[in-house]
């Protein structure tokens, strides 16, 4: 399997499956040749709110992103993802003011030289573990709340990278992208001047995946961010295992999850058959400069912000942490029909300044046209 075909199922960022969509939404049969197949352009998407509630503090979170895909012959295709985030704070019983952020996550070239290199240009999700380019869209992760390294990795990349996969055995697949990203200002499509990429190998016959990432930023100032993940999709009952870590200056942590779909659970079957549980186990630390700092300001009255700089389409998500956090959550999914999912996730936040539950709530629409 190569790296084309494990986007069609473990990258779940709409493009590949939507292109096999458009592949088969074919123009009229009088039009083409016995056997052939014409791809066409498509929209796709989903949109949907997420709601955040702790003590003192709540907010509401609504979004739309629609997926432009236009095919180019049989070997090159556009790809586009366009976000709409808006932002409304309460905080000590007052609602703040309304914020919308507008961005492009990725606008790229995708030219399939073979079934062993794909080479993409243009603005595309970095590379970095597997949440930024796999499961950040409400519609495919399985907790509304992002991890808490999220921010160590999220962002997108304005350059080249090449793609693609090598059979090292009937079972087993290396899969490469290394990237080189350049610097932009624009608002609707900041990056960072950066080099890197991840590799992993994918075990076919056991559906287990295990990556490794690099990245090297090389802007004014210049670090080194690695990190690794794992992804086991068992096949004897519908479990998933997913865990990663990173490491960068800004902090270092980890998130192990598992989502189980209770199809097999014979009882109250209507129930059983749309529902997915989840849980999750994740830690951040971090650094102790940044820890001694935030405490000699909190004397001042003043207030610590560690955060990754935020590209536009990530909004609150690329938040950091500003102390050691630790915090366990259990949530549900339930798949009212295809395209439409509901769910719920609670969690306990526990941070040297003392502990406090969370509470998430949301409703995700994934459409296509």
């Amino acid at each position: 399997m190569n790296d084309i075909a494990m986007r069609s199922t473990l990258r779940p960022r709409l493009s590949a499956a939507a292109l096999l969509l458009a592949a088969i939404a074919v123009a009229p049969a009088r039009a083409q040749t016995a056997g052939e197949i014409k791809p066409v352009p498509m929209i796709t998407g989903y949109g949907g709110v997420f709601a955040n509630f702790q003590p003192g503090q709540q907010s509401v979170n609504p979004t739309i992103t629609p997926v432009l895909l236009v095919p180019l012959g049989q070997k090159a295709l556009v790809e586009a993802e366009f976000e709409t985030e808006g932002e409304w704070n309460r905080t000590g019983g007052v609602w703040g003011p309304r914020t919308v952020e507008k961005g492009i996550e990725y606008v790229q070239l995708d030219y399939f030289a073979n079934k062993y290199v794909t080479v993409v240009g243009g603005r595309f999700l970095t590379p970095f573990g597997v949440f930024n380019e796999r499961l950040h869209p409400i519609w495919v992760k399985d907790l509304m709340n992002a991890p808490l390294i999220f921010g160590l990795e999220h962002g997108s990349g304005m350059g080249g990278m090449l793609r693609g996969g090598i059979p090292l055995s009937p079972s087993v697949n290396l899969n490469y992208a290394s990237f080189f990203s350049a610097n932009s200002t624009n608002t609707l499509m900041e990056s960072e001047r950066s080099a890197g990429g991840r590799w992993s190998l994918f075990l076919a016959k056991r559906r287990i995946e295990s990556g490794f990432s690099f990245k090297r930023n090389l802007g004014d100032e210049r670090f080194n961010s690695y990190g690794g993940d794992a992804t086991w999709n068992l096949t004897r009952v519908p479990l998933t295992f997913r865990s990663e870590y990173a490491h960068a200056t800004l902090g270092s942590g980890y998130w192990v999850e598992a989502s189980y779909r209770t199809v097999r659970i014979s009882r109250w079957r209507p129930l059983f058959r749309r529902l997915q549980i989840v849980a999750r186990m994740e830690q951040f630390f971090a650094p102790k400069e940044a820890e001694e700092g935030h405490a000699e300001e909190e004397e001042e009255g003043e207030e610590l912000a560690m955060m990754g700089p935020e590209p536009a389409g990530h909004g609150h998500m690329a938040e950091l942490p500003e102390h050691n956090t630790r915090r366990p959550m259990a949530g549900f999914n339930y798949y009212f029909k295809d395209g439409l999912k509901g769910s719920f996730a609670w969690g306990r936040e526990m941070t040297p300044e003392g502990n406090q539950n969370v509470w998430s709530v949301g409703l995700a629409y994934r459409f296509g046209y």
